[in-house]
């Protein structure tokens, strides 16, 4: 998906910051094809203009950075909200506001149950290791005023506080996965930092080892670890909505009307037209997108001829729905969960 994209963009822009460039008008350009690739690439602007007001020692360097960046960002910016208001009618995409919608109960958490939550995707690797060093790196950033490394510091902190507040960390994290390789790396050039001061004491020598190992070790079993978890979903996405949507595509009516939740396999593989439970083509549902009664008010006003969903997922959408087709996926069985299931919607 396009997050390792958004990570590479928000790693080369912090990773600029940190080495204390004054290429602004680049970072305005980089700053705007963060956003295009996600909405959340606005949150670099925060990074840059603190590095900038902290950084520049004048205030008509100042003004002549802030008008570099602006200029780069604006020309990639302004464009962007055009073309979603010429698509969708609102200056964002409409997956910026159905996810939120759709997740207000992980909104209505503890805070603390929140960030345990999110704590454990994030440290489910070998990053746990190199959290000692991303703390040393932070100080030293605050004593040797590196306003670029506090900026970027900033930044994973407050993204990360900005998702779990909004969006849960499921699917592995997902959502928070872009600030990782920049906590990792304040990680790393702080172990590197250290050895290249101690590098000739004995007893430092061990310690570099046994820090060295723990990483490699930690690494190596979270390849197989991550392998198995990846095999897993891509088996669970095969044999549940890719053969959904091959069945539809061959055993539904041409001119019948689909509404789902998971729509991704469907447009990929089926031609049917489409009512997007989710949100992301059929904005018409957000204001209402977990409301199963004013759902199926919707789907009897646009006339949908199927639904196709989890079983557990809309339980009273269902009830007076007649199921047609069944996945019976052996990955959902092995989890004890329901299998994605074809259901003709009865209308009035």
């Amino acid at each position: 998906m396009e997050t390792m994209l958004h990570a590479f963009l928000t790693t080369l822009v912090l990773a600029m910051l940190m080495t204390e460039t004054r290429r602004y008008l680049t970072l305005g350009l980089l700053t705007g094809l963060a956003v295009w690739v996600r909405p959340d690439g606005l949150t670099l602007a925060g990074p840059v203009l603190f590095t900038i007001v902290f950084a520049e020692r004048t205030s008509k360097s100042g003004v002549g950075a802030v008008t570099r960046y602006s200029i780069g960002f604006g020309s990639l910016f302004v464009p962007y909200l055009l073309f979603n208001l010429a698509v969708g009618g609102v200056p964002m995409p409409n997956t910026f506001y159905a996810k939120q919608a759709e997740y207000v109960s992980w909104q209505a958490l503890p805070v603390l149950e929140r960030l345990a939550q999110m704590g454990l995707q994030l440290l489910a690797g070998p990053g746990i290791a190199l959290v000692p060093g991303m703390l040393v790196w932070l100080t030293k950033s605050f004593r040797q005023k590196m306003w670029g490394s506090l900026g970027a510091f900033m930044w994973c902190v407050s993204y990360l506080a900005l998702y779990v507040s909004r969006l849960p960390a499921y699917q592995h994290g997902r959502y928070q996965i872009p600030a990782l390789p920049v906590l990792f790396l304040f990680g790393l050039l702080a172990m590197a930092d250290f050895e290249e001061r101690v590098y000739a004491a004995a007893h430092h020598r061990v310690l570099r080892i046994v820090s060295r190992a723990a990483i490699a070790m930690l690494s190596l079993a979270f390849v197989f670890l991550g392998a198995r978890s990846y095999a897993q979903d891509v088996a669970l996405i095969n044999t549940e909505m890719v053969v959904t949507a091959k069945w539809a595509a061959q055993n539904l009516p041409n001119d019948a009307l689909i509404a789902a939740h998971d729509i991704g396999a469907l447009g990929y593989f089926d031609s049917h037209a489409l009512i997007d439970l989710a949100g992301l083509i059929s904005p018409d549902v957000i204001p209402f997108i977990r409301d199963e009664r004013r759902l199926a008010v919707y789907l009897d006003q646009e006339r949908a001829d199927y639904l196709i969903a989890f079983p557990d997922f809309y339980p009273s959408l269902i009830e007076n729905s007649e199921p047609v087709f069944s996945t019976n996926g052996p990955i959902t069985e092995v989890f004890g969960k329901s299998s994605m299931t074809v259901y003709r919607w009865k209308r009035p």
